[in-house]
């Protein structure tokens, strides 16, 4: 499976439930100055609706999902994205999770350079969508490095009872 790498114009990638892209501002409002205070991991910051929305620290990376596996992958480096995905896949069962913040998510999340208003996916920036239900999830992190040649970070939601 070919993999869609997503890129940013320099800022990090922001993950926002689809019922909540407009209340992301983007550079007209302080959404972005927020999302560029987080210098690395992962953090939830809260929007002026009442939704939460994930932040993606660090460089900003080319990032893409696994939708089957339900992660977020984000290029550190490889020296091809020949067989990217299979080589994440198989490093999934024995990868040690880190536990991060919580958030709770009121549908799909869509993913996007932060820069961007929410309103504007779709049309003047792309997204990437993880289908995910409603509910409170704990977002865990980790590192993988498949082989001496190929390193990613990865995030993936697990659901909260």
């Amino acid at each position: 499976m070919a993999l869609n790498w997503h890129d940013t114009n320099g800022g990090p990638f922001v993950a926002v439930p689809s019922t909540a892209l407009p209340q992301w501002s983007g550079t007209e409002g302080e959404d972005y100055d927020r999302a560029c205070e987080v210098v690395d991991g992962v953090a939830v910051l809260m929007l002026a609706g009442g939704d939460q929305a994930l932040v993606f620290g660090d460089e900003p990376m080319s990032t893409t999902v696994l939708p089957e596996h339900g992660v977020i992958a984000r290029w550190c480096y490889a020296e091809t994205g020949e067989g990217v995905a299979g080589l994440i896949a198989d490093s999934l069962a024995a990868a040690e999770w880190i536990d991060g913040p919580e958030m709770r998510i009121t549908g799909p999340l869509v993913i996007f350079d932060s820069a961007y208003l929410g309103t504007e996916v779709g049309t003047l920036t792309e997204g990437i969508t993880l289908g995910l239900d409603a509910s409170r999830y704990r977002v865990e992190s980790t590192v993988i490095e498949p082989d001496s040649k190929a390193r990613f970070l990865l995030d993936r939601f697990v659901p909260l009872a």
